[in-house]
């Protein structure tokens, strides 16, 4: 008797410690296996959408759909991915994915290197599309429920560095962002050589343009806008990539899409030269909603 008791006592204490911790504890920056869950969800994702979003990581980290269609009544998701580039692939990915019932809407989130042959293979994507099925239903079905058992690292939070970004993942496929020590500079360096030998293509371009037109003729009203970064970021970009902004936006709305023009007036804070901060990116996601539904 004496023995069931101490277990049951020893039951309760457990559970009333697990209860304390799980209130009480920092939760790390950025969820390893929340991540999991959310890219492969991405990719076994089969919902049709009425506002389709599509892009590179500027993207994927720089806009919420549910602020963005907020009091439209409208579904939408964020297809953005690392390093994400367009192909004839993607596209047909975005053909199935879109809605075409109710005023579909695609938006596009372009930036010089989503426009070259290097992001047009879409490792990320690749990588993530070809796991094998027993890691599928893990990260599926196992990991965002093991999420309460994340590391955390509690330097992260007292002693923060350049390398800490707090990472959100939303159900409506944006990452909201933060980073505790901001550095507007951070991204330049790497990109003074990422357009070496792998600038802007014309057939990526003539692709881009090949589907908007046909969108547009279905019936698909098509957005498109740059992300904004720093001036710094856009003129090193426009300068290594040979990217022509004036040429591809008339040719874009020639083929009946509608460039958005973001103004990048200092308003939007990058915390490393290419990526927006999280209150940047409700902000960003607002001005974009008046733009296309008011």
């Amino acid at each position: 008797m004496v023995a069931k008791r101490k277990i049951l006592l020893f039951l309760l204490l457990s559970i009333t410690l697990i209860v304390i911790v799980g209130v009480f504890r920092f939760t790390p920056l950025s969820s390893e296996l929340k991540s999991n869950y959310f890219w492969l969800n991405k990719f076994e994702n089969n919902t049709k959408y009425d506002v389709f979003v599509y892009g590179d990581s500027r993207t994927y980290r720089g806009l919420s759909p549910n602020i963005l269609l907020k009091g439209t009544g409208l579904s939408g998701y964020n297809y953005g991915f690392t390093s994400a580039g367009y192909s004839n692939e993607i596209f047909e990915l975005i053909n199935a994915r879109i809605n075409r019932a109710i005023d579909p809407v695609i938006l596009l989130g372009i930036t010089p290197y989503s426009l070259t042959l290097e992001a047009s293979k879409n490792n990320f994507y690749h990588q993530e599309k070809g796991r094998d099925e027993v890691e599928k239903f893990t990260r599926l079905n196992i990991d965002q429920k093991l999420s309460f058992f994340d590391r955390i690292v509690m330097e992260e939070y007292f002693k923060p560095n350049a390398a800490n970004v707090i990472q959100d993942y939303n159900a409506d496929g944006w990452v909201a962002s933060t980073k505790l020590l901001i550095d507007t500079l951070a991204g330049l360096k790497s990109y003074q050589s990422i357009f070496d030998d792998n600038q802007v293509s014309d057939s990526i371009v003539n692709v881009v343009l090949y589907h908007v037109t046909k969108w547009v003729e279905s019936g698909i009203r098509v957005f498109a806008y740059r992300p904004p970064t720093i001036i710094s970021m856009e003129v090193l970009e426009n300068d290594k990539s040979d990217f022509n902004s004036t040429l591809f936006i008339h040719k874009f709305e020639k083929a009946g899409g509608k460039w958005i023009p973001v103004v990048n007036d200092g308003r939007y804070i990058s915390y490393d030269a290419s990526h927006l901060q999280k209150n940047s990116v409700i902000d960003l996601s607002r001005s974009l909603r008046k733009y296309i539904f008011e």
